[in-house]
Formats: structure tokens, sequence, C-alpha cells
């Protein structure tokens, strides 16, 4: 299974869920929102807690194999 951290708006990241959809792949979306952001619908991680579980990342979709 993968897991996708995404932004809010994110075109990239748009087109990485539909691909992924499109081939059967299983992938869950989380989005990283900075703090004071709107919280989005399903499952979201504040950037300070991303940062601090992959240091370094910065650019988006980033994509972890489970």
């Amino acid at each position: 299974m993968k897991t996708i951290y995404t932004r809010p708006v994110c075109a990239a990241c748009h087109v990485l869920k539909a691909k992924l959809t499109k081939e059967g792949v299983s992938f869950e979306a989380i989005t990283v929102v900075d703090e004071g952001e709107p919280k989005p619908p399903g499952r979201w991680i504040v950037r300070e807690a991303f940062d601090a579980l992959y240091p370094g990342v910065r650019s988006f979709p980033f994509v972890v194999e489970d």
C-alpha cells in the first residue's frame, strides 16, 4: 500500500491520485496543511509534524511505500 502526502492546491498531486486510481493501485492520501490553514476533509497532518517525520522533504506529492 502507498501513502501519498499531498498539498491542498497541487496539480501534480491530483494527477498522481487520478493515475493510481485509474490503475487500481491502493493508496491512502494525507494532506499536509500549514498551521492556520483550513483543515480539509479526510486525513491531514500539520506541516510541523510532517517535517518531524520526513525532514528535508520539500516537494509534493511525496510517496511512501508501506
